[in-house]
């Protein structure tokens, strides 16, 4: 096992780094094995798939993307393992954002390069630039406009019309009453395979300004099988009425926002428990950012069918009352919560936790106190007692978790160096109630 490491560390070292531009996906272990057998093959040539992919664990993605190109066998092996462990994780041609200075090396690559694109995010000024992905448009799953892109014309025509396989589209930066292009007549058209859409108005301006669509009611009752809405609080509210007096049927709704709005969270949130009565949600995630009133607070905590809650900065000293619908809970700084043994305690549903940044002390009350959770996600840890010189006390944590009765066990996401630090240092990420796992192994609903 050493002998393939050192091999492994050596091939990773001193290959050369270029790109394969055609990808060859392996779409199993069978399939992957033969993949570019040699006549004579090298000693880690020789080692099984299992053998291969344990030793993955213990290189960073980076050697992994390096190893990935010193054999076809090898690459096969590695895209395999990837696309089964780190979904996030996007080797060859992946996610593509756009951008005026950019958008001439997508003219640079080659037909076969092309193809393996299946989504791009649009961040030019330059209307015309849109023909230079013309060729991409009818194999894009996911399409985003970002907020910098002021695209002009009629969107359907020359957009929309050529995106036959479009799954999710996502529009950033609505300008007042038109949402994209110079006419809402898009909103007018069936698109069979849309699952998601996100209509992102920054959650600017406020009641004397006229962001209403009327046409979003058409558009949801011409796609009932549009199963999720994103938007923000603003946009929510300035289109009540296409929502009010329609039938439309969603099976998540995602909200986010500034709390602080002049409209009051009180009438959104009252917005959102009618449109919950008559069925247009099943359940709501919201994203709420700068809390500065218990009475907002209040309001939030009243939004009916909520599963998922996420805080980006707190200005008070809230209360958290027993939760039992929450599922997930995400706050961005831990530290302003205030006391977590009494916040694990009353998030009693909560099977999913994610911090952006937290002293690792923060999260030990969740291993004594909240026997439901599965996931914890943190971006930035804090040096704390279980967590020192970027190695994580597993050992200690999962002592911790054995207290609780009926507790599940953890998988607690962290950053890579931290990860290998702590396997390198501890030699098994995987207790009995405890695992700890890279990032790029969630998924990108947290």
């Amino acid at each position: 096992m050493t002998d393939a490491k050192d091999e492994i560390g050596k091939n990773a070292e001193n290959c050369a780094a270029r790109e394969v531009q055609n990808q060859l996906t392996a779409t199993d272990v069978n399939q992957v094995a033969v993949v570019g057998s040699s006549i004579n093959p090298s000693p880690i040539q020789k080692l099984e798939i299992d053998c291969l992919e344990e030793l993955f664990e213990w290189l960073s993605i980076a050697n992994l993307r390096v190893l990935r190109q010193t054999c076809k066998r090898l690459k096969g092996v590695v895209d395999y393992f990837i696309k089964s462990n780190y979904p996030s994780v996007q080797f060859g041609f992946g996610p593509i954002k756009l951008y005026t200075e950019k958008i001439y090396k997508l003219r640079e690559l080659d037909s076969a390069s092309r193809k393996l694109i299946k989504q791009i995010t649009l961040w030019t000024e330059e209307p015309d630039e849109i023909s230079s992905i013309r060729d991409i448009l009818p194999q894009l799953e996911r399409f985003e406009i970002g907020n910098s892109c002021q695209f002009h014309g009629d969107f359907y025509k020359s957009v929309l019309k050529w995106c036959t396989n479009l799954k999710n589209l996502s529009i950033r930066d609505i300008a007042v009453d038109k949402v994209i292009g110079d006419e809402n007549d898009w909103l007018h058209s069936e698109y069979p395979l849309i699952k998601h859409i996100e209509l992102d108005d920054s959650d600017i301006g406020g009641p004397g300004n006229a962001w209403e669509i009327p046409e979003l009611k058409i558009f949801f009752e011409k796609n009932p099988q549009i199963q999720s809405f994103s938007t923000t609080f603003h946009f929510l509210w300035e289109n009540r009425e296409c929502y009010l007096d329609s039938n439309i049927k969603l099976d998540q709704l995602n909200i986010q926002g500034d709390c602080y709005l002049e409209h009051g969270m009180d009438r959104i949130c009252g917005l959102l428990n009618t449109l919950y009565e008559q069925g247009f949600y099943r359940r709501v995630h919201m994203h709420a950012s700068f809390i500065y009133e218990q009475e907002d607070w209040d309001q939030i905590l009243s939004v009916r069918g909520m599963e998922k809650l996420y805080l980006v900065s707190v200005g008070i000293d809230i209360k958290f009352p027993p939760m039992s619908n929450l599922r997930e809970f995400g706050t961005k700084f831990g530290s302003q919560l205030g006391d977590y043994e009494t916040i694990a305690k009353n998030l009693v549903n909560v099977e999913r936790i994610y911090f952006y940044q937290m002293k690792s002390d923060t999260f030990i009350p969740f291993m004594r106190f909240a026997p439901r959770v599965e996931e914890i996600k943190i971006d930035n840890l804090c040096e704390g007692i279980y967590f020192n010189d970027g190695i994580i006390n597993l050992t200690a944590l999962n002592e911790e978790r054995k207290t609780l009765n009926r507790a599940r066990k953890i998988t607690i996401y962290v950053k890579e160096n931290v990860f290998l630090a702590t396997k390198w240092a501890t030699k098994s990420t995987e207790l009995d109630l405890i695992t700890l796992k890279r990032i790029e192994a969630t998924s990108s609903i947290f």
